[in-house]
């Protein structure tokens, strides 16, 4: 059997999902007279006889319904597939865009951006972006950790460095980081974000002032709080200083230096496909203008 052309199976598989010979020239955007040219040429390149007359239309034989069957389980309609990437291609996106990454950085960014169109931010994890991304179910991610053989792009937005926070109603007099500071505050509660990730350093200067307790809450924004109040002490990367902190007079803050605690990067992270297209670009460009400003 010769090759069927596409355009007589398409014809054939619109018109078997149809049978109406109305509706499926006008979804073909072809004339009637001219559908029922093609079923015929696809009926001769099968050799069989795949209608049979009903009334005005045609139906299918019981050869022609198994040759839908079987093709149905394999057919798709490559117009639709073609849409979807013309629309990513116009002036402006077709639908909301999804930006997933820490939720305070996501805060920060909904709160700066002056991007014209819609955006959806959604808090997620670093470990998550690669397979979201990959999978085409969000636009942009903002994380610690990418595959660099992926094929995803990841730009540096920003290095979170470490501050020490405590209430200033403590009176520490010692103006920067180190054993003595410690040992000042040493006698209130350490109040910590989920699970420590300190590394083996600072753990050491810890125990050297015998800090062993500390209470863990998943949120920033209450540990701010705390310490506000004079309830404790705490480790705090500098995302959450230029949220909170900033806008808070009981509370003092003592940078971390590099050698102590190495700053933690982050990175804006999306796929390589996506670099052509205007609106994205011009999305991406500004978040990581507004973020390297931090």
């Amino acid at each position: 059997m010769a090759k069927i052309p596409l355009k007589l199976i398409e014809s054939f598989m619109t018109y078997a999902q149809e049978l109406n010979m109305v509706r499926a020239a006008k979804i073909l955007n072809i004339t009637q007279p001219a559908l029922s040219r093609q079923l015929q040429d696809f009926e001769r390149h099968t050799g069989q006889s795949i209608f049979k007359n009903s009334g005005r239309n045609k139906a299918l034989t019981h050869f022609g319904q198994e040759v839908y069957n079987k093709l149905s389980l394999q057919w798709v309609d490559y117009s639709y597939a073609i849409e979807e990437v013309s629309n990513l291609f116009t002036e402006k996106p077709q639908e909301m865009i999804k930006i997933y990454g820490p939720v305070d950085f996501i805060a920060r960014l909904a709160e700066n951006l002056k991007y014209p169109h819609p955006l959806s931010f959604v808090p997620a994890e670093s470990d998550q972006m690669e397979e979201l991304l990959s999978k085409n179910e969000i636009n942009l991610g903002v994380g610690r950790i990418f595959n660099k053989q992926s094929n995803l792009i990841a730009k540096p937005v920003e290095e979170y460095e470490f501050y020490l926070a405590f209430p200033k109603a403590w009176k520490v007099s010692e103006k920067t980081f180190g054993i003595k500071m410690l040992k000042s505050v040493a006698k209130f509660p350490r109040v910590a974000f989920r699970k420590d990730s300190l590394n083996k350093k600072l753990l050491e200067m810890l125990d050297q002032v015998q800090i062993n307790y500390q209470t863990l809450i998943p949120n920033w924004r209450v540990i701010i709080n705390l310490i506000a109040a004079g309830k404790g002490w705490s480790l705090i990367p500098h995302d959450i200083i230029q949220t909170y902190i900033t806008h808070s007079s009981a509370i003092q803050i003592v940078k971390v230096p590099h050698e102590i605690i190495q700053p933690v990067p982050y990175y804006l992270i999306y796929r390589k496909d996506l670099v052509d297209i205007k609106w994205f670009k011009e999305l991406a460009d500004e978040i990581i203008q507004l973020t390297r400003k931090v």
